[in-house]
């Protein structure tokens, strides 16, 4: 009996022991794993006051930025939009924009298809221009700037779009095209009355030629009538045969008259015609010859005209712009050689095809233009004739047509022995890429106007 007693006592002893000690390893486990949970429960927290500090620079950043942003899904949905997008397209709030399906905001959704069928093969899209719908119902003109933006694997795809509000800056270059289109118009009037009297001239002298053989012509028919009264044949065949040469070089100096009177009229209607219309193709070998009739006058009494004109394709261009461009030209040769005061000079006009352009050369043998002042020589309002001689504006106004005929131009010259301007132009300036410095300056008015 008493061993009985003393193995339970042992093993009711054990068995507390063991508890005790199962207890006690526990409350430390659990000690433990509390110490990691409130560990990670601090982390937790502060990785979620990051975060939450984050998005919070980034809806101040999205909403700070002047630039108006907007994200969509492809579908059309309205993800996000800062302030700028906003007030851009005149909604009360970002909610009140969501409401709406990105299609609504184009004029024509079939652009945004488009845009997104872009976006699908190339994850990026530049200086895209198109009117959007304004919540009142305007229209504005925006250059965007897509991009698709990463996101989680499996995730649907967002599209970031960038908007540039143009719509101000165009009506500005509207306005300054007009102006400009004016400026060279009254360039062009002032050049049409410079040339006036010497038009004048030229259309006197074929003019008095037609005088002269029509008189010729009506004394030679007082002749004629004279000569049918005679009844003697071989009279009248010995005087028809006197009169007949000089009756045929009557006519054929009135021929050549009126001739010379319609080349100069047209020249002159060619000239003088304003460029509103569209762009065509035309031949510029044409315009050269076309000019130098209506400037005869300015040149003929100082210089030699020399001309090599080649074969050219057609140019797609303003060929009154162009007329304007080679006419100033030319006079500023004549200029040059008579301000030389050496007599008599050349200019040499000349035409080549090239790769997909053609190049006009204008050159002189006049004074020339120093190097410091070549850089300003296209500067509007400078010029280094006598005061009431020039305007400053000539060079100036042939920059601004070649460049709107996405063309280039350049001048080399020394001092006393004379200048040469080459003009290259591409044949369709309609798949020419703009020049870089041009696109610069583009970029810069949208920067500024923005």
């Amino acid at each position: 009996m008493s061993t009985l007693y003393w193995l339970v006592v042992v093993l009711v002893v054990s068995g507390m022991c063991c508890l005790e000690y199962g207890r006690r390893t526990s409350a430390a486990a659990l000690r433990v794993w509390r110490e990691k949970y409130r560990d990670l429960e601090s982390r937790l927290a502060g990785r979620q006051a990051s975060f939450n500090a984050s998005e919070l620079r980034y809806k101040l950043l999205f909403n700070d930025v002047s630039a108006a942003i907007i994200i969509t899904r492809f579908s059309g949905e309205i993800v996000a939009a800062n302030t700028a997008m906003v007030q851009l397209l005149g909604y009360d709030s970002e909610d009140d924009l969501r409401k709406h399906n990105a299609a609504e905001l184009y004029v024509d959704p079939a652009v945004r298809e488009a845009e997104m069928k872009h976006l699908s093969s190339a994850p990026h899209n530049h200086n895209r221009e198109f009117p959007l719908r304004r919540k009142d119902g305007n229209l504005i003109k925006v250059l965007v700037t897509g991009r698709v933006l990463p996101v989680e694997s499996g995730a649907p795809s967002l599209v970031e779009g960038i908007f540039t509000d143009v719509t101000q800056l165009r009506r500005v270059e509207e306005r300054c095209d007009r102006l400009e289109h004016g400026l060279k118009m009254t360039q062009k009037l002032r050049a049409m009355g410079t040339l006036a009297a010497g038009v004048a001239h030229e259309i006197n002298t074929p003019l008095q030629y037609i005088s002269d053989s029509v008189h010729v012509l009506m004394l030679r028919m007082q002749d004629l009538l004279q000569l049918a009264q005679t009844e003697d044949p071989i009279v009248r065949v010995a005087r028809a045969t006197q009169l007949e040469p000089q009756i045929s070089r009557a006519l054929e100096r009135t021929v050549s008259g009126i001739g010379s009177v319609t080349r100069i009229v047209r020249a002159m209607k060619e000239f003088s015609y304003p460029d509103k219309g569209p762009r065509v193709t035309a031949d510029l070998n044409q315009a050269l010859r076309t000019t130098l009739t209506v400037c005869r006058n300015e040149y003929r009494h100082i210089a030699e005209i020399e001309t090599d004109l080649h074969e050219l394709p057609g140019v797609w261009c303003h060929v009154g712009d162009l007329n304007q461009a080679f006419l100033n030209l030319i006079v500023n040769a004549a200029h040059a050689i008579e301000a030389a005061g050496r007599g008599r000079g050349t200019i040499k006009i000349s035409s080549r095809p090239e790769p997909g352009a053609i190049s006009v050369t204008i050159a002189d043998t006049g004074c020339g233009i120093p190097e410091s002042l070549r850089h300003r020589i296209f500067d509007p309002f400078f010029t280094t004739k006598p005061i009431g001689k020039g305007t400053g504006q000539g060079l100036a106004i042939v920059r601004a047509i070649i460049d709107q005929h996405f063309g280039e131009i350049h001048v080399s010259s020394a001092p006393g022995e004379g200048t040469s301007f080459t003009i290259r132009l591409p044949v369709d300036s309609r798949t020419t890429e703009r020049p870089p410095e041009l696109k610069d300056q583009d970029q810069e008015r949208v920067t500024n106007h923005a």
